[in-house]
């Protein structure tokens, strides 16, 4: 019998993690993933920003802070 590999991704709950979505007005905010929907439906990552408490795709976080550098070249 095989056994089912289910991926849980790259970030664990209780980490924090920053938005990395230049269309976002939240981009380069902090946050903290609160549980991982590992139903396959949907986005995995639930995660709170304080203002907002949304399911995220791993793509748009990230675990290192977006530097004002960034920030910059991304506003222009």
């Amino acid at each position: 019998m095989k056994k089912r590999l289910v991926y849980i991704g790259k970030f664990g709950v209780g980490q924090t993690v920053y938005l990395n979505d230049e269309s976002s007005l939240a981009h380069g905010r902090s946050g903290v993933v609160t549980e991982i929907n590992l139903s396959g439906k949907g986005y995995p990552y639930r995660v709170n920003f304080g203002v907002t408490h949304a399911y995220y795709p791993e793509e748009e976080l990230s675990a290192n802070p977006i530097s004002k550098s960034q920030q910059t070249r991304n506003e222009l």
